[in-house]
């Protein structure tokens, strides 16, 4: 049986996943700070970080990275999707107002405003630099693609996988 985790997953919840996220939302199946998870080394298929990783200071998310490939199973996966504040100024279109480019950028205002600040943003990624944080903690990486998660925003969001080496 295969063990995947949906990390800091919000309100979106996948079947087959096991839903963690810090808020006690509908749907989640556990409740822990993804800093204070634990899971034993090798017993993770896959991991899945849909527009979480940004959340974290940099320090804490390089943190993340390296638990989390201690955790896969060889030939295990992590799936990283965040929005890439580079492509966010250069690829807005011209419809977008500030306003929603800046939120993109530091995060959502609605819920900071109700007292919930995981929603900040506290770190500006960006596809190649996630490609690099991921290849340095030891993950074999594919080609940064376009985000897909949130449907419409494949022009701010990029997707990277980093697989675990058979052999390590």
């Amino acid at each position: 049986m295969s063990l995947r985790i949906n990390l800091c997953c919000g309100e979106t919840h996948f079947d087959g996943y096991v839903n963690i996220d810090a808020y006690p939302l509908p749907g989640v199946d556990v409740v822990c700070d993804a800093r204070e998870l634990q899971y034993a080394e090798g017993t993770v298929d896959e991991v899945v970080m849909f527009h979480a990783i940004e959340h974290f200071t940099l320090d804490d998310a390089c943190m993340l990275v390296r638990r989390i490939f201690t955790w896969l199973k060889p030939g295990g996966h992590l799936l990283i999707e965040a929005p890439d504040v580079i492509k966010t100024v250069k690829n807005a279109p011209a419809n977008t107002d500030d306003f929603e480019l800046v939120q993109c950028i530091f995060g959502d205002i609605v819920e900071l405003r109700k007292g919930k600040e995981g929603y900040q943003h506290k770190w500006g990624w960006t596809g190649p630099l996630m490609h690099n944080e991921l290849v340095s903690a030891g993950f074999l990486v594919g080609n940064i693609e376009d985000g897909i998660s949130h449907p419409g925003h494949e022009w701010r969001d990029f997707r990277v996988t980093g697989f675990k080496p058979k052999a390590v």
